[in-house]
């Protein structure tokens, strides 16, 4: 695939605290989520969803108290107009991760 430097995808994420983790127990409540636009990409929206997996994977610490996971993408412009003003995070598309290993993927 040709990697083309106008491409972009817009990737959202969904957030969600165990508020039931303290007593050993399940009690999930989604929460906020965010945008990530990642610039630069090829026409493969599954690399971007890597990208993204892979930066969100440093903050995903202890996952019995909170996970973010992708929830959806689309390329930047198919968005509708309330979707391409919500405030986002921009990313650089990179082929490869130098934390690979370090990816947690929520089961």
């Amino acid at each position: 695939m040709e990697r083309r430097e106008d491409m972009s995808i817009a990737i959202y994420t969904q957030y969600m605290e165990n508020y039931g983790a303290e007593e050993g127990a399940n009690y999930w409540k989604f929460k906020w989520g965010d945008k990530y636009i990642v610039e630069g990409t090829d026409d493969r929206p599954a690399n971007a969803v890597a990208l993204v997996t892979n930066h969100i994977a440093k903050y995903n610490n202890d996952t019995n108290y909170a996970i973010e996971y992708v929830s959806k993408w689309i390329h930047t412009d198919a968005e509708d107009d309330a979707s391409s003003n919500i405030e986002s995070t921009t990313l650089q598309y990179t082929p490869y991760f130098a934390d690979w290993q370090n990816i947690i993927v929520p089961v």
